[in-house]
């Protein structure tokens, strides 16, 4: 097996591992999912409640969109550097993850999430999902580009 093939399955490994924490997640009951949000909601509250924030509702709601999109933002970076080592082409790779970010979302919303007691789909929690997916590709597009521009001052 070569290096590069190591460590295609190294990523597709963590891509798998992360799918599986998401979609556990998504698993949970709403009481329970409740319960984890609310938990967080009263770490952030005291910041909440300095920037004039003071309704619980927002404040929750905004902790399970972030939640989401930050799933989702970490997802795309895994995929997107598994789709790079294996698909060269920068249009292919976008592409492939792309298609791997939809397909896990719209699972997680429309799947899993319909069928679990207390949850129910969103549209708007795929385009969340999708958007986070965006910002974890834009974070390696960037990481790259400045990665180009750095060897090529070095080789000038």
């Amino acid at each position: 097996m070569t290096e590069q093939h190591r460590r295609y399955i190294d990523s597709l490994i963590w891509v798998i591992l992360w799918i599986c924490m998401i979609w556990g997640h998504s698993f949970m009951n709403g009481f329970v999912s409740g319960n984890e949000s609310g938990a967080i909601v009263r770490l952030v509250t005291p910041l909440a409640q300095s920037l004039q924030v003071y309704d619980t509702d927002l404040v929750t709601f905004i902790v399970r969109k972030c939640a989401h999109f930050t799933e989702y933002l970490i997802l795309g970076l895994f995929v997107s550097h598994a789709a790079r080592l294996r698909w060269h082409q920068v249009k292919a790779a976008v592409f492939k993850t792309a298609l791997t970010i939809v397909a896990v979302s719209l699972v997680d919303e429309f799947v899993i999430q319909a069928n679990t007691v207390g949850r129910s789909p969103s549209f708007r929690d795929v385009l969340i999902d999708c958007a986070g997916a965006c910002a974890g590709l834009l974070i390696l597009y960037l990481r790259a580009r400045h990665r180009r521009r750095t060897r090529s001052k070095d080789t000038a």
